[in-house]
């Protein structure tokens, strides 16, 4: 199969397409939907569909936060590493690498359900990072994903207003960063598949499936 390069555009388009083929593959093997697995399943189907498509990337899960600031070189870096948004001691789910130079190129945050609180925090610490790097740096762009129950009302419009509000309250509306941070709901696929009756436990317990929702947010930066 030939393998493209990346762009804006296609990033988000494959993120969708691997949570599809990954919530398919949930229904088909083990009688679950996307919705009902856990949350690392998200950020394994992505980043082995990441490495399949594109010829520019490779990828690590569980990237170390402050191995990953080190490794850029960057001025400020230690405070960075200071700041209590960074969480510099934990990890982020994906990190997608150049596979010419080997540095950090995006990061992609994946998250189940929508919690103000949880959002903000990987919006705080994306843009940090984001802000601190050099112009036209890849990291530049960067991408939070999450899966959330799913409401009849909440349109791609709707759901960028709830992003908004929870900007709002994040550290970019303090207006700190060096460059101008946007935060853009680029697609919600809603979901609702009959959940296959394939096991012994789920018969007896008599489990359905609920309708979710997964929301593909992009993160970017400019000077």
């Amino acid at each position: 199969m030939s393998q493209v390069r990346s762009s804006s555009n296609n990033r988000v388009e494959h993120i969708e397409q691997a949570l599809m083929a990954a919530h398919q593959h949930a229904m088909d093997a083990c009688g679950r939907p996307l919705s009902d697995m856990p949350e690392y399943f998200m950020c394994t189907s992505v980043a082995a569909h990441f490495d399949h498509q594109f010829s520019n990337f490779r990828y690590r899960l569980e990237g170390s936060v402050s191995q990953i600031i080190r490794s850029l070189s960057i001025p400020g870096e230690k405070s960075l590493l200071k700041k209590k948004e960074t969480r510099a001691s934990g990890r982020f789910d994906v990190v997608l690498f150049t596979k010419k130079s080997g540095k950090a190129a995006h990061i992609i945050e994946f998250k189940k359900g929508s919690k103000f609180t949880s959002l903000r925090y990987d919006i705080d610490r994306i843009a940090l990072l984001a802000d601190s790097v050099g112009a036209r740096s890849r990291l530049e762009t960067n991408y939070l994903v999450f899966i959330t129950k799913r409401k009849s009302e909440r349109d791609q419009e709707s759901w960028q207003q709830r992003l908004d509000e929870i900007v709002e309250d994040s550290l970019i509306s303090r207006k700190k960063f060096r460059k101008t941070m946007t935060c853009k709901v680029k697609s919600v696929w809603r979901e609702e598949s009959a959940l296959p009756q394939m096991f012994a436990d789920d018969k007896k317990s008599g489990k359905k499936t609920k309708p979710f929702s997964v929301v593909i947010v992009e993160l970017r930066t400019r000077t």
